[in-house]
């Protein structure tokens, strides 16, 4: 199971879900996001099962506006999770 969490609806119910059924666990958090503290991404690190990998990147919180560090944080994920054979590279275009 990969996915992306962005956006609004029921995050607790997402991810309480997920995080029951995963083979695997890859979250990405970014250093200097003025919105999520990093004692918040650690808590939701630590209560993810192993395996699991928290990837911290350096920059401010992402919008939608910001294309490229969408891009960015997608490549990052993407190759982690091929990395680690959580996502099958074949099915990639």
């Amino acid at each position: 199971m990969a996915g992306m969490i962005y956006g609004g609806g029921d995050l607790r119910g997402l991810i309480t879900h997920n995080m029951r059924r995963s083979r695997g666990w890859v979250m990405s958090q970014l250093a200097l996001d003025e919105l999520i503290p990093r004692k918040n991404a650690e808590a939701l690190y630590r209560k993810a099962q192993s395996p699991k990998k928290i990837i911290w990147l350096d920059s401010n919180h992402i919008t939608a506006k910001n294309r490229e560090l969408t891009r960015h944080i997608t490549s990052v994920i993407r190759d982690e999770l091929v990395a680690t054979q959580l996502l099958n590279a074949t099915h990639m275009a």
